[in-house]
């Protein structure tokens, strides 16, 4: 968390006024950007001032990006829409420690360290703060070649709407000479729109944001930028329509043209969509797995859909393809269903896939046809076509080769992953080896070999390939829509038995040691006490991890729910893709453990149970218990209480009752786990528990009232 504001720590550093200070932020709130950028853009303050003031803000290390070299092997560590769009490049990989090292304009960005995480294939990440324009002026330079593009102190200027046309022109050959070198053309959008004053406005709004934008206000002038530059995009307002169309059935077009989309005017293309993209998507997708459901019906095992739509978007990111593409191959794979053959007369489905490895793809192709999503699935889904695991991967001619044929063999791949690699088939035989040996095999057959790379790198960072027991027992209706919660664990590759009450849950635990139990905890403690104790005291299991879902909501009984052996405590009403997570996550932490029993507690989110109720329910219980709390990918605290009271705090490099005021910043946002502790490292919070947790509540009105 930030430890101050920076205009501030400039202020008491004596590196800048507040006259400058002020000009910058006049600067940045017509601009946009960080406050640091547009105080180096006036000089007001150096490079080294800066990172220093960085680096106090944050609490974390600062990296001068103007004096390191970075290795191209480096650089290509993180896809370029990643930097761009996090603004972070890696500077630095440490071999020996496995250390990729990362500047970044915000080291509080969870997200961002997450998909580092992912797509670098760095087992850890360290992250240093660097001023945003210097990682610009890097980002231009190492991925798209742009020597010059940021190299001077400043951030990029709109122009001024009523600057002289003859300046304008004299001022551009001056500035040409000045850089010395032309920029190599890189994929952009073309606007062709009949308002002219968007050529003067929105080039450099979008160049702000990493992206080139050619404008175009005549049927000439498109031919020229289609021309001058590729163009991922064209943008065609509606006053220009119709001459857009004559210009593409007409004689004098002959140059390729992307596939356009319209829009009124640049204020109802932001403002006119009632309901976010996001919502719109998933209820799309909601509704083709309900498709998705029948069309694999009578198989022993349904494919694993919802696990292979997230190895799609976590290995598509990391490949670079856009939120479209990816969303479009999470349809598709919705849509195609396992190979069926025909034995002794009967239909069944097909035991090794071979050329008919995705089915019945015709009938695929057609419901992704009548579906009209914004990126062709269909013809995606017709390239598989070509694709087996003896022949060639997917290609494509022209223009569209690299987006389409990646995307076809992520595809392809990820679907042979799950239907014919018998390591991957559940259960606690999986042969990681056996797996990434068996993919690689299909470089260049089933998908070009960076994508099979990009798909090993996720696997191996995934919680699905830890390769251990995918059994899982629920008793009893632990939900009136407990089959919600069955199907989303079978959807994320779980094989599931239900047992209707704890003495089939014995028996059957008795037959297969599954990896994992859910039952229903609503009364007495007793029952489940009594089969908590079965497993871990008369048939010394260690291994089978145990959850409890509960309708009751008050701290107390949560707490009492501790000392019943369970691994990880859900509440009614309660989110079945949520469930999941947290289930892989605690067979994942099983699984990387070093074996032994898991330890008693359970966790929750904040939202479910809040910190305050928390703390209070602890002290009523004289609780001794170490609580550790998780904001986000990046942030993490420990809390010990003994016999109720806090007497330990930590956060980092922070320790101490100020943790704890930060905790409670918080609010709702976190998760947190709570076990039993015995051994407490030295105190270092001594203030009584209800004067924190009074205090907390005052700071936090103070900062919500922007004091």
């Amino acid at each position: 968390m930030k430890k101050g504001r920076l205009d501030q720590i400039l202020l008491r550093m004596g590196a800048a006024s507040d006259e400058q200070i002020r000009k910058g932020l006049l600067r940045q709130k017509s601009r946009g950007g960080k406050l640091g950028s547009h105080l180096l853009y006036y000089r007001f303050v150096t490079e080294d001032q800066l990172v220093q003031a960085l680096a106090e803000q944050f609490a974390v290390s600062g990296v001068r990006l103007s004096r390191c070299e970075i290795p191209e092997d480096v650089v290509k560590r993180v896809p370029v829409k990643i930097a761009e769009e996090y603004v972070a490049l890696p500077f630095r990989f440490d071999r020996e420690k496995g250390e990729l090292h990362v500047a970044i304009a915000d080291p509080e960005d969870a997200e961002a360290l997450s998909l580092l995480r992912r797509t670098s294939g760095a087992p850890k990440i360290i992250l240093h703060v660097a001023p945003e324009s210097r990682i610009l002026s890097k980002i231009a330079s190492l991925y798209h070649g742009r020597a010059d593009a940021l190299s001077r102190d400043h951030v990029i200027d709109l122009p001024d709407l009523f600057e002289d046309e003859k300046e304008k022109r004299s001022a551009r050959p001056a500035e040409a000479k000045e850089t010395g070198e032309k920029a190599p053309p890189q994929a952009g959008i073309l606007m062709f729109t009949g308002q002219v004053f968007l050529k003067n406005v929105l080039p450099s709004v979008f160049e702000r944001e990493g992206v080139r934008l050619s404008v175009a206000t005549s049927v000439d002038q498109i031919v020229e930028a289609l021309k001058a530059a590729e163009c991922d995009r064209v943008l065609v307002s509606e006053d220009v329509r119709e001459e857009f169309e004559r210009f593409l059935s007409g004689p004098g077009s002959r140059v390729a043209v992307p596939e356009a989309t319209y829009f009124r005017t640049v204020a109802n293309a932001l403002l006119e969509n009632p309901v976010p993209y996001e919502k719109m998507f998933e209820s799309l997708l909601a509704a083709v797995r309900r498709i998705a459901g029948p069309r694999s019906a009578g198989f022993t095992g349904s494919p694993p859909y919802a696990l292979i739509s997230k190895e799609i978007v976590e290995v598509g990111r990391g490949l670079g393809l856009g939120r479209v593409v990816v969303d479009g191959l999470r349809i598709a794979a919705h849509l195609l269903a396992p190979p069926m053959e025909v034995e002794n007369g009967a239909t069944a489905p097909a035991s090794r896939p071979g050329a008919d490895l995705f089915g019945d793809l015709e009938s695929s192709i057609r419901v992704a046809r009548s579906l009209e999503f914004p990126w062709d699935i269909a013809a995606c889904m017709q390239l598989l076509g070509t694709a087996t695991p003896a022949g060639g991967s997917p290609a494509p001619p022209g223009e569209e080769r690299n987006t389409l044929s990646t995307a076809a063999g992520l595809l392809a791949l990820v679907w042979y992953r799950h239907q014919a690699l018998p390591s991957l088939r559940g259960g606690s035989g999986g042969d990681p080896e056996a797996l990434k040996s068996g993919l690689r095999a299909q470089a260049g057959r089933l998908a070009p070999s960076s994508v099979v790379e990009a798909y090993v790198r996720v696997l191996e960072q995934s919680i699905a390939f830890s390769g251990a027991g995918k059994d899982i027992v629920v008793v009893g209706e632990v939900d009136p829509r407990s089959s919600n919660l069955v199907l989303e664990l079978k959807q994320h590759g779980f094989r599931v038995a239900q047992a209707d009450d704890l003495e089939e849950a014995r028996k059957i635990f008795l037959r297969r040691r599954p990896a994992a139990i859910v039952l229903r905890v609503d009364e007495s403690l007793s029952a489940a006490d009594a089969f908590c104790r079965f497993l871990r005291e008369e048939e010394r299991d260690a291994d089978t991890v145990l959850f409890a879902v509960t309708q009751r909501s008050e701290p107390s009984f949560l707490l009492n729910l501790m000392d019943t052996w369970f691994s990880d405590v859900f509440t009614l009403p309660m989110n079945g893709q949520v469930v999941v997570a947290r289930i892989s996550r605690a067979l994942s932490g099983r699984e990387k453990g070093a074996g032994g029993p898991v330890g008693h507690g359970f966790s929750a989110t904040f939202k479910d149970l809040s910190f305050v109720d928390l703390v209070q329910a602890l002290g009523t219980g004289g609780k001794s218990v170490r609580m550790r709390i998780e904001h986000g990918s990046a942030m993490q605290a420990d809390l010990c209480f003994r016999n109720g009271r806090i007497v330990f705090a930590e956060c980092g490099e922070e320790k101490g009752v100020e943790v704890v005021y930060r905790v409670i910043r918080w609010q709702d946002a976190g998760t947190f786990r709570i076990e039993p502790i015995r051994s407490f490292p030295p105190e270092n919070v001594s203030a009584p528990t209800d004067y924190i947790l009074l205090e907390g509540s005052r700071r936090l009105d103070e900062h919500q009232a922007g004091g």
